[in-house]
């Protein structure tokens, strides 16, 4: 099974994202008794570390039990390799929130 072939069967299984966002309140209609706020929806970085590093753990053990299959261990290098990508474009370009998720 090629790379591409395990990451689309492994989405296919895996529940949808949960959606993080941001909340401003916005002014109060004293006639209807409600706020209108403004609700901002913004990238899950956290949950896809977190996911990148439980992929690169699982495929980790699996490459340590099927020690003769090769093809397990360049799929692991392969996901070390991404993870690495995820974690340093986050580092690089969203700072403050790479700095929110190590402080966890």
């Amino acid at each position: 099974m090629k790379l591409e072939q395990l990451v689309n069967k492994i989405l296919s299984e895996v529940e949808p994202t949960p959606r993080k966002f941001t909340v401003e309140p916005g002014e109060v209609d004293p006639e209807a008794r409600s706020v209108v706020s403004k609700v901002t929806y913004t990238p899950n970085f956290e949950k896809l570390l977190k996911d990148a590093l439980q992929l690169e753990s699982t495929s980790r053990a699996v490459m340590l039990q099927a020690e003769e299959d090769q093809e397990f261990e360049d799929i692991f290098k392969e996901i070390q390799y991404i993870k690495n990508r995820i974690r340093g474009h986050l580092r690089n370009n969203y700072r403050k929130e790479y700095e929110k998720m190590k402080g966890k």
